[in-house]
């Protein structure tokens, strides 16, 4: 394969956009040509690229039925999962998974944040050990030197002087999903996992409880601390406006927007209740604060055991006074948590889990799978790879026949393309994050484009949202 062409799909833009930037770069540096595409809006982009191979962040059962479709159509896939470790246990995990073991047998490779979830699914013959690689997550390179300078930026104050914090990261997407009404996403819980209605109500019930109570946390901790900045910051896919009518303090800031890192980095302590960011913190050196009088929608162990467990307000009022005036100290428990859960669910965390997941994409690919261009077209156009379209939809067909976009709308009669890119998903943001990069590690130069302006696109009349990068000094060795 001369220069495989890969398509990275971004779960979420203020998540998992850096890790997958470092990535790209790395593909790029060995000769690969990368496709950025964002997952909620580009599903469908993948065809209209017939790209060599697809890194997926999920394998969920709705991603099934397009994945068949990859493996028809002759594009490799493989997984990293965005939500690595966050279970309450790993029989949940499992359960999240698609459940046709012949499609995920097709998989290339599986890219697992640690040794734990790799031992245990490979034992248990979901995955095979050949499909097995312990990358880690790029998405946690930036909590190693040197990557961790491009996010460690002190917050001042007026006077010049560095301004502490204190970061409350929320987690409540059952009850507070951006853009979805909560009985949809109850009956998606129900419909594509299996999970019983009643215990997804509980999960929704406990979180209208825990926002409520985060929002009174945050405000008794700024009222108690007005010299420090209280950062509230809701899960990436909550819906922010839901925290800011409750919200009083002036020393409050609620914001969800940008990659974690850097409020992680900038804080004097982390407070939260089953969430990844209380590993994330552990990685900074900063303690995590679980406050135990505020409900969890579902109790996660690891999260919850590098925490320190907070009985009462005055308790965690005490240990934050502890940490602002430095002296503080871990828990011996929690350390000896700490010191032994990053390794077995984190992997080694050096920096260089984007270069393991490159590594193990190149190495997994097969020179002799090639993408059948003519199939992509037509899913692109919602017909079947092969055989009758009797059963088609007329306009699909119409389309098709009459090379019309996929998106043309016969009642509005022009194209409908959704090509907007938002403040973080886009060529000027991934430049400046590869030229802060670059400035710590000493990056090549890497082309950015949008796909629309350079014709890598199979249908001319396709207009999407994809961003291609190439190298141009890639250095295959």
């Amino acid at each position: 394969m001369n220069k495989p062409r890969i398509a990275l799909f971004v779960a979420n833009h203020t998540r998992d956009l850096p890790g997958i930037v470092l990535t790209a770069w790395e593909l790029c540096r060995r000769g690969a040509t990368c496709y950025l595409i964002p997952y909620r809006e580009g599903r469908n982009e993948v065809w209209a690229l017939a790209p060599d191979f697809v890194l997926l962040p999920v394998m969920r059962p709705f991603q099934a039925r397009q994945t068949r479709q990859f493996v028809d159509a002759g594009i490799q896939f493989g997984l990293l999962d965005t939500e690595g470790v966050v279970w309450s246990s790993l029989e949940e995990y499992k359960q999240t998974l698609w459940s046709d073991r012949g499609l995920t047998s097709k998989a290339n490779c599986i890219c697992f944040w640690g040794p734990k979830v790799a031992d245990h699914t490979v034992n248990d013959r979901v995955f095979t050990q050949e499909q097995a690689y312990v990358t880690g997550c790029p998405r946690f390179d930036y909590y190693a030197e040197p990557l961790a300078s491009v996010y460690r930026k002190p917050t001042n104050g007026s006077n010049g002087a560095k301004r502490k914090s204190v970061l409350i990261n929320t987690n409540f997407t059952t009850a507070n999903l951006e853009g979805v009404p909560y009985p949809t996403v109850i009956d998606n819980y129900v419909a594509t996992y299996g999970f019983a209605r009643e215990e997804v109500l509980r999960w929704y019930n406990n979180e209208l409880e825990a926002i409520d109570s985060m929002s009174a946390l945050a405000n008794q901790l700024a009222a108690d601390f007005p010299d420090i900045d209280v950062i509230l910051r809701p899960h990436p896919e909550e819906r922010v406006d839901t925290y800011r009518e409750k919200l009083r303090e002036p020393n409050i800031h609620l914001s969800n927007s940008r990659y974690v890192a850097p409020w992680i980095l900038a804080a004097s302590a982390i407070i939260q209740r089953s969430c990844t960011t209380a590993i994330e913190a552990s990685l900074a050196g900063l303690p995590a604060f679980s406050p135990q009088w505020i409900p969890a929608p579902n109790f996660y162990p690891v999260p919850e055991s590098v925490s320190v467990p907070c009985e009462n307000y005055e308790q965690l009022k005490g240990s934050l006074e502890a940490v602002l005036c430095g002296e503080f100290r871990l828990p011996r428990p929690v350390k000896a948590n700490v010191d032994s859960i990053v390794g077995e669910w984190f992997g080694r965390i050096d920096g260089l889990a984007h270069r393991r997941v490159a590594e193990a994409i190149l190495s997994s690919l097969s020179s002799s799978t090639v993408p059948d261009k003519h199939k992509c077209k037509r899913f692109l156009y919602r017909l079947p790879a092969k055989g009758s379209m009797l059963k088609s939809k007329s306009g699909d067909l119409f389309r098709y026949f009459l090379s019309l976009p996929a998106k043309w709308s016969f009642r509005q009669w022009r194209a409908i393309h959704n090509t907007e890119m938002d403040e973080f998903f886009n060529e000027t943001e991934i430049r400046n994050l590869l030229s802060a990069v670059g400035d710590v590690q000493g990056f090549t130069n890497v082309d950015i484009a949008r796909a629309n302006d350079c014709g890598e696109y199979i249908s001319s009349s396709f207009r999407g949202r994809a961003i291609v990068m190439n190298s141009t000094q890639p250095d295959s060795n």
